[in-house]
């Protein structure tokens, strides 16, 4: 349905002076560096990016490309972020 996005979900305004301290949404710092994780949940989103230049220079192409390796997920997809999202509201 047209309308129905964040603008109309999401009442808190970044610009908006009464509101401005008091983001109603969830700011997370994880440590990707911790090796033992406390729960599968913390693998997710921790997806590397790797260098595929040597495709790029084998076709001559003069710039640096990555790609995101999201099969490294615990469950296969770019849509574990989402899962995590919701497991960890679903906790509080």
């Amino acid at each position: 349905m047209v309308g129905d996005g964040l603008e109309n979900v999401c009442t808190w305004k970044l610009k908006d002076p009464t509101n401005a301290e008091r983001c109603p949404h969830t700011l997370e710092k994880r440590n990707y560096a911790t090796k033992i994780k406390d729960s599968i949940v913390d693998c997710i989103g921790n997806t590397p990016m790797v260098r595929i230049n040597n495709i790029t220079a084998k076709d001559g192409i003069k710039c640096e490309v990555l790609a995101k390796c999201e099969f490294l997920n615990p469950g296969g997809a770019v849509k574990d972020r989402i899962g995590r999202r919701m497991i960890l509201d679903a906790e509080k």
